[in-house]
Order: structure tokens, then sequence, then C-alpha cells
């Protein structure tokens, strides 16, 4: 989270004890929604919560993978993108995504 645009710093001991435990510098304004590739912002955690709706979700890269929870299966999304790909991987859900621009481009039959 400490990537997202406008999260708050951290003092210089916490993040070189952040970055020891990621095995790299921490990157500002970095993280985007995988599907969309939108940037994600800080506020959008701390926006008022209205009961099961939540602007950033936990998105699956391969929803089908077992097990489905580990760090290099899951990713912060917008609740549109996790809406979107639904049960599909991220790779599926990318080549549905440009097939359905380019019907509406007339670039694809």
């Amino acid at each position: 989270m400490l990537e997202f645009d406008g999260a708050p710093r951290v003092d210089r001991r916490t993040q070189r004890i952040l970055e020891a435990r990621l095995g790299r510098p921490i990157n500002p304004s970095s993280t985007i929604d995988l599907l969309t590739l939108e940037p994600l912002c800080y506020d959008m955690l701390s926006a008022p919560a209205v009961a099961g709706r939540s602007a950033l979700h936990i998105g699956h890269r391969d929803p089908t993978l077992v097990p489905q929870h580990i760090a290099t299966n899951v990713d912060w999304r917008t609740a549109d993108s996790n809406r979107m790909q639904g049960d599909l991987t991220l790779d599926q859900s990318r080549s549905m995504l440009s097939a359905i621009v380019a019907r509406h481009l007339g670039t694809l039959d």
C-alpha cells in the first residue's frame, strides 16, 4: 500500500526494514491494477465504507490455482477490474477485453 499514489511516507528506519523484507526498494506511486492498468490510490483505502462494497479488492491472477491465496497469485484490484475478470485468469481477461475493443473498432470480425 505504500506504493499506491498518495500513500503516506514512512520514516527512514521503517522504510529500510520494509525494503529489507521486500528484498527491493519501495517505489512510491507504482502500484497499478494489472487488468485495467489504472494507478491505485491510497485514498481509495480510506473512502467511507458502505456495507458489502469496497473500491479496492484483492484479485487473483489465476482464480483456478490451488492453493489460491499465495503471494504470487494475489494483487490489489479495483472493484470494476475484479468484476470484469470474474473467474477468468488475468491473461484470459486481457484477451477477452482486447477482442471486445477490436470488435468495437471494427478490426475483428
